[in-house]
């Protein structure tokens, strides 16, 4: 009631009571709100909801629209598909192009032939309900509202395809973009391979020469090991020899050893030069077979040598004796 009140005011009127105050509201509401029905003739029950509802004829204004004109027609789709991307400069007008209205240039451009086949397709439309009306078919009313839902439904199914097709060619230009790299990767993985071809290469005639000298290698360690195994063969053989002079020589000493014995205790043996092997040889003497008589076979003669004495007989035969310290 305050916003009444001072609505009141400002028109420069005095009210106090609430009733006036009501009134003033209402006269307000009467004089600038407006509603708006439409009906539409071609659904079934427009007589019946025109009777039950007399104040829509009583109490309103009632504009009976009919069929829009081609002109209006075409000036209504060019508007609402005035934001579609309908543009086309490289689009021809073809030889037969049949115009439904005044307001199409001669040359017209691709968003006004597709207004035009709009247009068009509404008009045909009512020339279909004519040849029913001949064959006395059921007809159907074709109103400016058929021509609007068909225009909007036109715009939607446009911004739907245009929605898809956007959807394709950036899944497309991703594919595109993922191709290129895969093809920037490929081009550089070749020419890393290329250098790791030549770093292979390299690396195979090293790994060539290398079991080239390894071959060699192994050829040398055999020979020498043949050279080794018959180096170990003669050392076997000498060992053997050597055991056998070893064993010879033992039994030699263990022939001499009491022909030692005795010459430490103070016997000599008669030695022949002639048979040198002292144990074949040897014959015991005493000292009187070494006197110093003209008459004897022996002239003996004292010289040491290697710790034996030794005296010349007539006959040319030398005898030693075994001198011990």
């Amino acid at each position: 009631m305050t916003q009444c009140k001072e609505g009141a005011q400002r028109e420069g009127l005095m009210l106090d009571s609430n009733d006036e105050l009501y009134k003033w509201f209402t006269g307000q509401v009467m004089r600038n709100l407006h509603v708006v029905f439409t009906m539409n003739p071609s659904t079934d029950g427009l007589k019946d909801r025109a009777a039950t509802s007399p104040a829509l004829f009583n109490r309103c204004v009632l504009n009976w629209f009919g069929d829009w004109s081609d002109t209006a027609l075409f000036q209504v789709g060019k508007e609402f598909t005035n934001r579609l991307d309908l543009d086309r400069p490289n689009w021809k007008t073809p030889d037969f192009f049949p115009a439904v209205c005044s307001s199409i240039s001669v040359s017209p451009t691709y968003r006004e032939a597709v207004i035009n086949a709009c247009v068009y397709v509404h008009q045909t439309l009512h020339k279909a309900n004519a040849r029913l009306v001949k064959r006395g078919s059921r007809t159907m009313a074709i109103t400016p509202r058929h021509y609007l839902d068909f225009i909007h439904h036109f715009v939607k199914l446009y911004n739907e395809k245009r929605s898809d097709l956007e959807e394709q060619q950036l899944h497309l230009n991703v594919g595109l973009s993922k191709i290129a790299e895969t093809v920037e990767q490929v081009e550089e993985m070749q020419k890393s391979l290329a250098v790791k071809s030549q770093e292979l290469q390299a690396k195979n005639e090293a790994a060539n020469a290398k079991l080239k000298q390894m071959v060699k290698d192994q050829q040398e360690a055999e020979k020498k090991k043949v050279q080794s195994q018959e180096i170990q063969q003669q050392l076997a053989e000498q060992i053997v020899h050597i055991e056998q002079k070893r064993t010879e020589v033992m039994a030699d000493l263990a022939q001499v050893e009491p022909a030692v014995i005795d010459a430490q205790n103070g016997k000599f043996w008669y030695i022949n030069e002639k048979f040198p092997e002292i144990s074949n040889t040897c014959v015991e003497i005493d000292d009187t077979q070494l006197g110093c008589e003209s008459d004897k076979e022996t002239t003996p003669s004292r010289s040491t040598f290697d710790g034996k004495s030794t005296a010349q007989r007539k006959d040319g035969a030398r005898v030693g004796v075994l001198i011990t310290s």
